[in-house]
């Protein structure tokens, strides 16, 4: 009994992985604001979640291409720039999907594009955008499009959304920033109220004793309300940076 539940496991096994396509991965093309070697390492990360989504039965890509193609072929795909050429490529490799992308940042924002090609129409089956706010969430934003890449071939398969900001330190710049802003007005409150009861006190009282004590307190209250303005605007800047 033991036999035949392990010899059905195996054939099941093959049977999905014979069902699962293969798919070929171009090297993303590395645009303005980007260095080389972010680009390299972006390849590596996106082989990587092909590999682990368990959609695909063989992801061939870097140096697997140069094994597998000759010389010309190499060269051509240097050259592809069009869904068509792209094809023909992948039809050489023996795969019915390719994936091609590019990378680039604009002002602080790094724009990841990825492309999923079905070799033997030639047509793009899906077409993914991540705007990723900095460098430290590159990877986890990687593993967000690869994600909604995947779902296109493979329904089944699970988003997992990220809170790519909150990896670049603005999930806590932006609380911090509105509790500094409430705390820096709840000081100003405090410090217009010291300074209405000096006044009141200053009419009750006479005498110069009243007089140096109203000094005192109207200082107080002044240091007090410059702190609270330093710390309302420092809160604001934390907020906005992090928008």
């Amino acid at each position: 009994m033991l036999r035949l539940y392990t010899l059905v496991g195996l054939l099941v096994a093959s049977t999905v992985q014979a069902a699962a396509p293969g798919v070929a991965v171009i090297d993303l093309e590395g645009l303005r604001g980007v260095d080389k070697g972010s680009v390299r390492l972006l390849n590596e990360s996106l082989l990587t979640q092909l590999r682990d989504s368990g959609a695909f039965a063989s992801v061939i890509g870097g140096s697997d291409l140069g094994a597998m193609l000759d010389m010309e072929t190499q060269k051509q795909v240097l050259g592809c720039g069009d869904d068509g050429c792209l094809a023909e490529i992948g039809g050489a490799l023996g795969v019915p999907l390719m994936v091609t992308g590019s990378i680039g940042r604009l002002g602080e924002t790094v724009f990841l594009h990825l492309k999923l090609l079905n070799v033997d129409d030639a047509e793009v089956v899906g077409r993914v955008q991540v705007s990723i706010p900095c460098e430290s969430a590159l990877v986890a934003g990687m593993r967000q499009a690869v994600q909604q890449l995947v779902v296109t071939i493979a329904p089944e398969q699970s988003v997992t959304a990220a809170n790519l900001t909150a990896l670049c330190g603005g999930g806590l710049r932006r609380p911090l920033g509105q509790s500094m802003m409430v705390g820096g007005g709840l000081i100003l409150v405090y410090s217009f109220v010291q300074g209405a009861l000096s006044q009141g006190r200053l009419n009750a009282e006479s005498g110069d004793d009243a007089l140096i004590a109203y000094g005192l307190r109207t200082a107080h209250a002044d240091r007090a309300a410059l702190f609270g303005w330093s710390t309302a605007a420092i809160g604001l800047a934390f907020w906005m940076v992090s928008r």
